[in-house]
């Protein structure tokens, strides 16, 4: 997900010095990307690092998160000249990177490309150290295998 920010800030600074108006058109298109990419990669880490009983309303968050950033926006781009706006608006992605800095790696994605050590100091940093892991890492592998015979196109 660190990485679906780099078309964030690309797009936000063709936007901020563009001297044309397809400057800001690339501009805008490239920051569609980075958000494309935020609304399969959020809610995709949401699901794999929330405990099950709560998955669903951790997921939520984003779309919920997604309307704030909507009416966010709405209100500041009636309010700030174009410039501020920008600043304003690059100011989200650039909190998200500082924090999700510190995020453990997926569990489900650290089992499946055979980490199964961080995905056990993954799940113990969400968890807690007294939360017996190993269920929820033996839930993950089966879930994986059975996606991975659902996905077998030729035998």
């Amino acid at each position: 997900m660190m990485v679906a920010t780099l078309p964030l800030y690309l797009g936000y600074v063709l936007i901020l010095f563009a001297q044309h108006v397809y400057m800001m058109h690339v501009g805008r298109f490239i920051t569609g990307l980075g958000a494309g990419a935020f609304s399969c990669c959020c809610p995709l880490y949401a699901s794999e690092i929330a405990p099950k009983v709560i998955r669903g309303r951790v997921v939520s968050f984003y779309f919920m998160f997604v309307s704030f950033g909507f009416v966010y926006a709405n209100i500041l781009g009636w309010l700030l000249p174009l410039k501020l706006f920008i600043f304003a608006c690059i100011i989200v992605p650039v909190i998200f990177t500082a924090m999700f800095f510190f995020q453990p790696i997926s569990p489900v994605h650290a089992v499946q490309t055979g980490k199964a050590n961080e995905a056990a100091d993954a799940l113990r940093a969400l968890r807690g150290s007294k939360y017996d892991i190993t269920t929820e890492i033996n839930t993950i592998k089966l879930e994986l295998s059975r996606a991975s015979r659902r996905t077998k196109f030729f035998g």
